[in-house]
C-alpha cells in the first residue's frame, strides 16, 4: 500500500523513513541533506509517500514541487527502500494520480543512469543529463 503522509504526521513517520531517504540521497552530489528534506516536508515544498508491505514500511519516496514559469512539476528527489520490484509499478501509478489530482504538468526524476533502464518501460524518457563540476574557492 502506498500512502501520502500529511504534514502533521511527518514526525511520526520520520524515524522510519529517514533511513531510506538518507540512503537514497547519499549518491547525490550534495544538493540536499536529510535535514533539508525534513524542513521542506514541513513547509510543504516537498511531499512524502510511504510504501507498506506485510512487514511494515519498506520504502519512502520524496518529491519536490517545482513551479516553472510555464509548467508545474513533481520531481522525485529521493526514492529508497527494500524489494523495489514488488512496489515500483504501484508507486509510479500513485505518483501519476497524485500529479494529476494536483494539476501538475509533468513528473520528473533525477538519478543515476541505472534509472533509465528501470523507468523506460513506464513511459519515462531521458531528456537531460545533469553534470557537475565542484569548484574549490580557497
Amino acid at each position: 500500500m502506498i500512502r501520502y503522509i500529511e504534514r502533521h504526521a511527518i514526525d511520526s513517520y520520520w524515524p522510519i523513513v529517514s533511513e531510506y531517504i538518507e540512503k537514497a540521497i547519499e549518491h547525490a552530489c550534495g544538493e540536499l541533506e536529510l535535514q533539508d528534506i525534513y524542513q521542506k516536508l514541513h513547509s510543504e515544498e516537498m511531499g512524502l509517500a510511504t510504501i507498506t508491505e506485510s512487514e511494515g514500511i519498506t520504502a519512502a519516496c520524496v518529491v519536490e514541487f517545482i513551479d516553472y514559469p510555464q509548467k508545474y512539476a513533481m520531481r522525485v528527489v529521493a526514492l529508497g527502500g527494500e524489494n523495489m520490484k514488488s512496489w515500483l509499478p504501484e508507486l509510479l501509478e500513485f505518483l501519476d494520480r497524485w500529479a494529476e489530482e494536483n494539476n501538475m504538468d509533468r513528473i520528473e526524476q533525477m538519478g543515476r543512469d541505472g534509472w533509465i533502464r528501470v523507468l523506460n518501460e513506464y513511459g519515462y524518457q531521458k531528456r537531460y543529463t545533469f553534470m557537475t563540476k565542484e569548484l574549490n574557492h580557497g
